[in-house]
Protein backbone atom coordinates (compact mmCIF):
# COMPACT_ATOMS: atom_id res chain seq x y z
CA UNK A 1 0.00 0.00 0.00
CA UNK A 2 0.91 3.53 -0.94
CA UNK A 3 0.23 6.64 1.04
CA UNK A 4 1.03 10.81 0.47
CA UNK A 5 1.22 12.58 3.07
CA UNK A 6 0.58 16.15 2.47
CA UNK A 7 1.09 19.48 4.74
CA UNK A 8 0.44 22.95 4.03
CA UNK A 9 3.14 24.28 5.94
CA UNK A 10 6.94 23.75 6.53
CA UNK A 11 8.15 21.57 9.62
CA UNK A 12 9.97 22.76 12.24
CA UNK A 13 11.95 20.72 15.07
CA UNK A 14 10.57 22.38 18.07
CA UNK A 15 7.05 22.20 17.23
CA UNK A 16 4.65 19.52 18.18
CA UNK A 17 2.28 19.10 15.04
CA UNK A 18 5.94 18.70 13.15
CA UNK A 19 6.34 16.21 15.73
CA UNK A 20 3.25 14.12 15.62
CA UNK A 21 3.14 14.11 12.19
CA UNK A 22 6.66 12.58 11.77
CA UNK A 23 5.16 10.10 14.34
CA UNK A 24 2.38 9.36 12.01
CA UNK A 25 4.98 8.85 8.87
CA UNK A 26 7.21 6.61 10.87
CA UNK A 27 4.27 4.63 12.41
CA UNK A 28 2.58 3.85 8.66
CA UNK A 29 5.69 3.03 7.47
CA UNK A 30 6.68 0.60 10.74
CA UNK A 31 3.30 -1.03 9.09
CA UNK A 32 4.50 -1.75 5.84
CA UNK A 33 2.58 1.31 3.72
CA UNK A 34 5.16 3.10 1.41
CA UNK A 35 4.83 6.95 2.36
CA UNK A 36 6.17 9.90 1.49
CA UNK A 37 5.61 13.27 2.92
CA UNK A 38 5.52 16.29 1.05
CA UNK A 39 4.34 19.93 1.58
CA UNK A 40 3.75 22.92 0.17
CA UNK A 41 5.81 26.15 1.02
CA UNK A 42 5.52 29.75 -0.73
CA UNK A 43 7.56 32.58 -1.26
CA UNK A 44 6.96 35.77 -2.88
CA UNK A 45 4.33 34.19 -4.13
CA UNK A 46 5.69 31.35 -6.12
CA UNK A 47 4.60 27.26 -4.53
CA UNK A 48 7.12 25.05 -3.73
CA UNK A 49 6.91 21.55 -2.69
Amino acid sequence: MKALFLTFHGFHATNGISKKIHYQVRALEANGVETHLCYLSETQGIKYR
